[in-house]
């Protein structure tokens, strides 16, 4: 009579597999997207008046015009800023309450 004896099957981890291909394949979509796609390119604006980058490279300002504006002057501030003289700064005496 002979004795035979038989090698366990080592069990396939589905899970492993199936997670590393996963992260392969979301790697390899980033670095395509990434480095390897070419972006659309946003070519209008809120305003219909600059509807195109090229038009919108023309626009000037004149800084005179604004600071001279009657609305510009009327402006008024209204945060005021105290500022911390050297008496004022934290205690003599840190650990006394």
């Amino acid at each position: 009579m002979a004795i035979t004896f038989e090698e366990e099957k080592k069990q396939t981890n589905w899970f492993a597999i199936l997670s590393v291909i996963l992260v392969v394949g979301f790697i390899g979509i980033a670095v395509f997207y990434l480095f390897f796609s070419q972006p659309a390119v946003v070519e209008q604006f809120l305003f219909p008046n600059l509807s195109t980058i090229s038009k919108f490279k023309n626009v000037h300002f004149n800084f005179d015009d604004a600071l001279n504006n009657q609305a510009f002057k009327n402006l008024k501030i209204i945060v005021s800023f105290n500022i911390p003289t050297a008496d004022q700064i934290g205690k003599a005496n840190p650990f006394v309450q």
